[in-house]
């Protein structure tokens, strides 16, 4: 059952959640700090008992991120398990017509989900086994398997951008507590480094027909910041495009191989906890904002893996940090066994969220 609508940053382009039309989503647990973006406003309407449920899209962290920034739990699932048509605004563009897959926004197309935000893993399961279920052929999760026939690889994602100290302290910590408890556990430090510099290369050259077709003779109305994004999509020279997505193919390629031999990979979700209510984050002393927040989420999206958002722990302030419970593409069901498994773990050592 639908019971509201929710604000979300100007086509979904931000870090934090600001728009003319619903002002700024606010952090309804932890005052002073974003509840992310871009599905803040959903987020935040989970994270104050408004509702047991709320569905977002991710393109590079915008479940992940907010689920951290206010401590609930988000599953960006394998892409098109969850169908996916209408996620662009049509305006008489491609996915307006139904059509899965345009000739340009191909990266989009390929890689953005839908997705639940929760309380909880069993919630996030739940949600997605009724989302699925949408789509024939889809079955139903498994049961939960153990810890003890899974091999876990981890890094602290500091080869993805900045990290604070207590975010690798946080890690590494919760890899030394689960250790006895997993079949192998494996420190892999660049892991999906190939994936973000691919990820990062080919989005702003990745045509966008159906921004550009909803904002046709209306561009007045648009952040110019947002627009000059669009219009610079649309300049793309096609060989340079080309290249790009060759890139992102074998970038995606080889670091898929890290589940050869793991079964669930290990990251923070973030550098550092939410960051304030202008979308600044401190990291030990240095300041990032935006899209370099999120580095840790976007080499995830573009592996195309399953991923659970699960805070863990608190940040010197008291705020949320999260990990990303990753599994190989298709493996959804594994991605939540093992979250809701680390979740009761980790429920205790973190204080729990109010």
């Amino acid at each position: 059952m639908v019971i509201g609508k929710t604000n979300c940053p100007e086509f979904a382009f931000g870090a934090i959640t600001e728009s003319a039309v619903g002002g700024r989503t606010l952090n309804p647990r932890f005052p002073g700090s974003t509840a992310g973006g871009s599905s803040g406003g959903e987020a935040a309407v989970v994270a104050a008992g408004i509702s047991a449920l709320g569905l977002g899209t991710d393109y590079g962290g915008s479940l992940r991120w907010p689920a951290q920034c206010v401590g609930i739990t988000a599953l960006r699932p394998t892409p098109r398990i969850v169908p996916d048509l209408g996620i662009v605004p049509g305006a008489g563009g491609w996915y307006g017509v139904g059509n899965p897959a345009p000739p340009g926004a191909r990266l989009q197309t390929a890689t953005q989900a839908i997705g639940p935000l929760a309380r909880s893993v069993r919630d996030l399961r739940t949600a997605l086994a009724v989302l699925a279920d949408l789509r024939p052929g889809v079955q139903s999760l498994a049961a939960g398997a153990g810890p003890g026939n899974i091999a876990v690889a981890w890094s602290d994602g500091s080869a993805l951008g900045p990290v604070r100290r207590e975010v690798s302290a946080m890690i590494a910590s919760l890899a030394e507590q689960i250790s006895p408890e997993v079949r192998t556990l494996t420190h892999v430090p660049d892991l999906f480094a190939g994936s973000l510099a691919a990820y990062n290369r080919l989005r702003p050259l990745d045509p966008m027909i159906d921004h550009a077709a909803a904002v046709a003779s209306q561009e007045h109305l648009v952040i110019p910041a947002n627009l000059d994004v669009i219009r610079r999509s649309m300049e793309t020279d096609a060989r340079e495009l080309e290249a790009a997505f060759a890139e992102s193919a074998q970038a995606r390629s080889q670091d898929l191989a890290v589940f050869n031999t793991a079964d669930i990979v290990l990251l923070p979700v973030a550098g550092g906890p939410a960051c304030d209510v202008t979308g600044k984050l401190d990291i030990d002393g240095q300041s990032i904002f935006g899209w370099d927040i999120m580095g840790q989420c976007r080499a995830v999206t573009m592996v195309g893996a399953p991923v659970v958002s699960l805070p863990v722990a608190l940040s010197s302030e008291g705020l949320p940090l999260s990990v990303q419970v990753v599994a190989r593409p298709g493996a959804d069901a594994l991605a939540l066994d093992f979250a809701e498994w680390l979740e009761g773990v980790t429920a205790v050592r973190s204080g729990g969220f109010p």
